[in-house]
């Protein structure tokens, strides 16, 4: 029997060398490519003309001319392989050293609800860092539901339940319940496990009942100055021309000095009618409060009532947000 097979298969020669280095370099850059556009969150959509006006900037480079990098072909290097290999590599790491984990629960378009499992943890240059670990359809939102689906997401990657050190979860009652919460049930499996729930939510919570404490008048006569001025145009270029009257940022900018030391913020001091407080943007705005005729209340005495109403809360405001009733 003749054998068919091109001798160039068996011997390197140096056109095949070449060949196969230029291969490489343009798998390289298809790699690389791909992952510079999943690390900024750029829409894979977006891959085609991208890469057209790549050949279009750099036209004597024969790698960038033989890059063939559509969105479909972009998604499969993504999901099928970086993802794969980050995630071995991520998993390689945790079965010998200690980490915590982060999840949450959340819904997608379809109105499927997934589990996001978030591992943080202290690379080998002794950098914290917080990594995607996996993302799991959740049939049952149960507290006992979501530990199995933890469990079989650290056992189908090798990870051993002892090396978890904490969890952190927002403060549902199915995840901080002091009987079957979440945290309750992972402590059976890992009895030293440090349970923290989200800063945020609590401090979410604390702020809605603080501002309970304020008068409802305050919070709607703001809503007013915002509605009266965003449907105008012209209202909005005269906020602008006060604005730069007044020193203020047209742009809210919280390390801006002027808008940091605006004396508004101090209800006393808006009370009084001082240049520097609301009380111009108002005068600029004299219909904000109504312009009927036959009105009794000036502007100058609604602001009044609002601010002293403020002022009057503001003196024991603080001392109720830290009391145990709202902490």
């Amino acid at each position: 029997m003749t054998c068919t097979v091109p001798v160039d298969q068996f011997v390197q020669t140096p056109e095949v060398q070449k060949k196969q280095l230029f291969d490489d370099s343009v798998k390289d850059a298809e790699l690389r490519l791909a992952g510079w556009v999943a690390k900024e969150d750029i829409s894979i959509r977006k891959t085609d003309s991208l890469l057209q006006y790549m050949k279009s900037c750099f036209p004597n480079d024969a790698v960038c001319q033989a890059l063939a990098l559509s969105r479909t072909k972009t998604t499969g290097i993504i999901k099928n392989v970086l993802a794969t290999e980050e995630k071995v590599q991520l998993a390689n790491w945790l079965r010998n050293n200690k980490f915590a984990i982060i999840v949450d629960e959340s819904t997608d378009k379809s109105w499927a609800k997934v589990l996001v499992i978030i591992a943080k943890y202290v690379d080998a240059n002794y950098n914290v860092r917080e990594d995607f670990l996996g993302l799991v359809d959740v049939h049952d939102a149960s507290s006992a539901g979501q530990k199995n689906l933890i469990m079989k997401c650290l056992s189908d990657l090798g990870i051993p339940i002892q090396n978890l050190m904490g969890i952190g979860f927002d403060n549902a009652s199915v995840n901080t319940g002091s009987v079957k919460g979440l945290g309750v049930l992972l402590k059976v499996e890992v009895p030293n496990l440090f349970i923290l729930g989200c800063t945020s939510h609590s401090l979410a919570l604390c702020a809605t009942y603080a501002t309970k404490k304020l008068p409802e008048g305050l919070e709607l006569f703001i809503h007013d100055i915002v509605n009266y001025i965003a449907s105008s145009p012209k209202r909005q270029d005269e906020l602008k021309k006060c604005q730069e009257f007044a020193r203020v940022s047209t742009r809210i900018d919280y390390k801006d000095e002027t808008l940091v030391n605006l004396r508004c913020i101090d209800p006393t001091v808006a009370v009084s009618g001082k240049v520097d407080t609301i009380v111009p943007l108002m005068i600029r705005f004299p219909n904000l409060l109504g312009d009927s005729e036959g009105e009794s209340d000036t502007l100058r005495d609604k602001l009044e009532v609002q601010w002293t109403k403020l002022a009057d809360k503001s003196n024991g405001l603080e001392d109720y947000f830290f009391s145990s009733e709202v902490m």
